[in-house]
């Protein structure tokens, strides 16, 4: 299930992570300051400031957090406590929870960046932010806490931890014992007791990348981070989203980043409760082909999920389309195919009947353009598709441009191939 992200514009060549650091004003902190006294959400990006306090520096913190964090990559607790002593029962928890749920992963990269908090004495605001498995973005943020810090004897000490109670649960701090596995072309991260698991979907993706390119001629070379949550709730606390679609068991999302940019490969997210009632090759190749074509609409007007949808469903196969077949004798599709290009989402305000309806209808459609005109001029077609304002005009005219037919010669071409799917 791709759940549809738009992404800020790509900036020009490669954003890197000391410019995000030193880019901020103090007016845009307090405002980050008011956002964690009302905490609804845990935000994506938080503006830096300089430093508030006139005897714990903003470099001190960041520097303390630099010796922290290179302890973990090495797997030192000692020496990571020592570069982050702390005095009393919050400050020493914050500092084992953030050891407990980056020490057991392997990291390409760990860095942190370190916000003051002006009128909040001592208060930093810390994000951890890092490459897991040496997979996916390098300012990938991990765990995100607001700490206070005091001078004692000449030496920097955590004496309180002012988080809110989601942002504890958010990011990697979701998982009780996070643990990695990496396999060919995959990292995947997951909850313990969920080895096996963890395994078999990573022995699913080699096979899954290879359809994807078989079918759409799509291919990265870069790693797919795989998460297996324990439970959805698991998945709501880690993108600390409270809205997030309960019904949603497997999907794919662009990881949350300090710069907020778009990364392909995409993450799939998996609920292991789950699987024991689905194909699991088939649930993962579905989000493995999200993960692979998102970039496709990284920079088009729209994201179209009828495209996004359809692809996914093309690929793995196996679905049977007689539900659709049945629709389509009724004389009249219960969801126009016109209409259904538009749609944002195929599972807002739907029952489960019709939300299948939509996954048929949109892998059917692909499939069509791929079985008549071939995988280049889909990608044409799709694109042409994102580009327009998804409206029935717009869509009848890319159907002309790209594909030299008319919408109801298109359209009766489809009607007659869907007769023909399994």
């Amino acid at each position: 299930m791709q759940r549809p992200h738009r992404p800020l514009p790509r900036a020009l060549g490669l954003i890197v992570i000391p410019l995000i650091v030193v880019v901020g004003t103090a007016l845009a902190a307090i405002a980050v300051w008011g956002m964690y006294d009302a905490f609804q959400e845990a935000p994506a990006v938080l503006v830096v400031a300089p430093a508030p306090s006139p005897t714990i520096g903003l470099r001190e913190v960041s520097d303390a957090f630099e010796r922290g964090l290179a302890a973990v990559k090495s797997g030192d607790r000692a020496a990571f406590r020592a570069a982050l002593p702390a005095r009393g029962v919050k400050a020493n928890a914050a500092l084992d929870d953030i050891w407990d749920h980056l020490a057991p992963l392997e990291w390409g990269a760990l860095v942190p960046r370190v916000v003051g908090i002006p009128g909040k004495n001592g208060a930093f605001d810390v994000t951890i932010a890092g490459a897991v498995g040496g997979a996916g973005p390098v300012d990938r943020i991990l765990v995100n806490r607001v700490l206070v810090f005091e001078s004692e004897g000449g030496r920097l000490v955590a004496t309180g931890d002012r988080s809110p109670a989601p942002l504890k649960r958010q990011y990697f701090s979701a998982f009780l014992r996070p643990r990695l596995l990496k396999g060919s072309g995959v990292v995947v991260v997951y909850e313990s007791g969920w080895k096996q698991v963890a395994r078999q979907l990573a022995d699913y993706v080699p096979g899954a990348r290879h359809t994807v390119d078989d079918v759409l001629g799509e291919h990265i070379d870069q790693p797919i981070v795989v998460f297996v949550y324990s439970s959805t709730q698991q998945v709501i606390d880690y993108l600390g989203n409270p809205d997030f679609e309960r019904r949603v068991r497997f999907f794919s999302r662009l990881p949350k980043t300090l710069a907020n940019l778009p990364h392909a490969p995409s993450d799939i997210g998996v609920v292991a409760t789950e699987l024991d009632e689905v194909d699991a090759q088939a649930v993962l190749t579905h989000e493995v082909t999200h993960t692979l074509t998102s970039r496709w609409f990284f920079r088009t007007r729209n994201e179209p999920t009828l495209l996004q949808e359809g692809m996914a469903v093309a690929v793995a196969d196996g679905r049977s389309f007689v539900p659709l077949k049945n629709d389509l004798l009724d004389g009249q599709l219960t969801l126009p195919l016109l209409d259904t290009f538009a749609t944002e989402s195929f599972w807002q305000d739907r029952d489960m009947d019709r939300v299948e309806l939509a996954y048929l209808e949109s892998g059917a459609t692909v499939q069509y353009v791929l079985s008549r005109w071939g995988s280049e001029r889909f990608r044409s077609f799709a694109h042409s598709v994102a580009e327009s304002s998804l409206s029935r005009e717009d869509i009848k005219t890319a159907v002309r441009d790209e594909l030299d037919v008319s919408w109801a010669e298109f359209y009766e071409g489809w009607a007659g191939y869907v007769q023909t799917l399994p």
